[in-house]
């Protein structure tokens, strides 16, 4: 199971200083080894505060800093520190990580940010523009991803979502969200789902999790996602931490979604219950079993155990 914020909170307390400090370890495989687990756990935990909209402690702000400077090519901390910096409203300071990043990339490898990142720097600039998000309804599909995916596993995990008239709107470390709008918005997120679902257990990732959660957002502004990153704060609201909740508490292997998802689907679909105001997705052999690039069937049968959670 993926670990909780507190969790990756007290893993990352045990570590101490540089990895073997005072010992020359070039070219040892486990140490390159270790040092990848580290960076990405710290994204991880980073994550997790930022979609639950907790405060960002400045010590972690500079700790980001040290670790971007000494990693400048890895988009996900650069983007995760402009996050951070855009969410207390340092908007300037964000556009100047960019910048930097931009430069440094430029030079050392001849390369441009990639496009996520590129994304970040519109968003900021719409933000300090002083554009309005308005209120909506949605469905948001969030998807963890027990491994990093090749790059044709990533656009096909994409395309699942675009095909069902979703749109990504961040992608960061291993874990993607997707929001859904207008008509039927949870009845297409939740077959999107079943569908992602059915190609990870294809291919013998039964770690991975999945929510579809659905209520109101205080703002989403569509025409500023793309279909393969991360794009920044396009998306703002408590349902964001209400849904992250759902997610961190989710099982392995299986579809978890809120109660006003499972009250816009049951008619389509068998939910057992899994806890206060979650349930579980019942998966049909088609779901769990078949290897098959063929979408899976909709089960027919109503939901027999599901019943609305205590308040």
């Amino acid at each position: 199971m993926h670990p909780s914020g507190k969790e990756l909170d007290a893993a990352l307390g045990l570590w101490r200083g540089p990895l073997l400090e005072g010992i020359r370890t070039d070219g040892w495989p486990e140490t390159a080894a270790l040092h990848e687990e580290h960076l990405l756990l710290k994204e991880d935990q980073l994550g997790c505060r930022l979609a639950a909209g907790a405060a960002v402690p400045e010590s972690v702000v500079d700790e980001l800093r040290a670790m971007t400077a000494r990693e400048p090519g890895r988009e996900t901390l650069v983007g995760l520190l402009i996050d951070t910096l855009a969410r207390q409203g340092r908007y300037a300071e964000a556009e100047c990580v960019y910048r930097t990043t931009a430069a440094t990339l430029a030079e050392r490898w001849g390369l441009d940010p990639a496009p996520e990142l590129q994304a970040r720097l519109e968003g900021l600039r719409a933000f300090r523009a002083g554009e309005t998000l308005h209120p909506v309804d949605v469905a948001l599909l969030s998807v963890f991803r027990p491994i990093d995916d090749d790059g044709a596993a990533a656009a096909r995990l994409c395309r699942r979502v675009t095909d069902q008239g979703g749109v990504v709107v961040w992608r960061i470390a291993r874990v993607l969200m997707a929001v859904f709008t207008g008509a039927q918005r949870q009845d297409r997120a939740v077959d999107a789902a079943r569908r992602i679902m059915h190609d990870r257990l294809a291919a013998g990732l039964p770690e991975t999790r999945i929510t579809v959660t659905s209520g109101p957002v205080d703002g989403f502004r569509p025409d500023n996602a793309a279909t393969a990153g991360a794009t920044g704060p396009v998306l703002w609201g408590r349902m964001l931490v209400d849904g992250l909740e759902i997610f961190v508490a989710a099982r392995p292997g299986t579809i978890t979604v809120n109660h006003a998802t499972w009250q816009a689907t049951r008619h389509r679909m068998a939910y057992r219950s899994a806890g206060e105001d979650r349930l579980e997705l019942v998966l049909d052999d088609c779901d769990t079993t078949s290897a098959s690039g063929a979408a899976p069937r909709a089960a027919s049968h109503p939901p027999t155990s599901a019943a609305r959670p205590a308040d």
